[in-house]
């Protein structure tokens, strides 16, 4: 059995640390080892041959699409769950990457980097959702409280 070459053990981990698999790395080698390793530098070149090629047909973008979908339910910019729904929050979406997006593009023209970008946003305006709707229930419990004690405030 030949080891891995350097190249391949480089590669296998650039491409687990784009993918943020980094951390079920030594998972990932058990499975492609047959239960043999954890350790990359243990596989063998045909197993790390394999273990790229599954790597490389994984593409990361399609898993930022789905979270940014995902984030863009949470957020409240599309909503529904039917397929007509779905193909209308497609251009929903796309409308406001285009109008309001970090990267004024649609969603499938994006790069890798500017996906992240755009999650980031997205995730930025959960945050910003969920502060708003908290200071709404403290004012509310407040001026509940206030009124309980009769006090009037303006």
């Amino acid at each position: 059995m030949r080891p891995a070459t350097k190249a391949q053990i480089q590669k296998i981990h650039v491409l687990l640390n784009q993918m943020g698999l980094a951390s079920q790395k030594a998972e990932i080698v058990y499975q492609f080892s047959g239960g043999r390793t954890e350790s990359t530098r243990s596989l063998s070149v045909e197993e790390a041959r394999v273990l790229l090629r599954n790597l490389s047909e994984y593409d990361p973008s399609e898993r930022l699409k789905s979270v940014i979908f995902s984030l863009g339910y949470q957020t409240g910019i599309i909503y529904g769950d039917t397929a007509t729904d779905k193909q209308i929050n497609a251009a929903k979406l796309n409308l406001f990457l285009k109008e309001r997006g970090t990267v004024k593009k649609n969603l499938n023209d994006m790069t890798y980097g500017e996906l992240v970008k755009v999650q980031n946003q997205f995730q930025g305006i959960l945050k910003n959702k969920q502060k708003s709707s908290d200071n709404k229930e403290a004012t509310t419990a407040v001026k509940h409280l206030l009124n309980e004690l009769n006090i009037t405030f303006k």
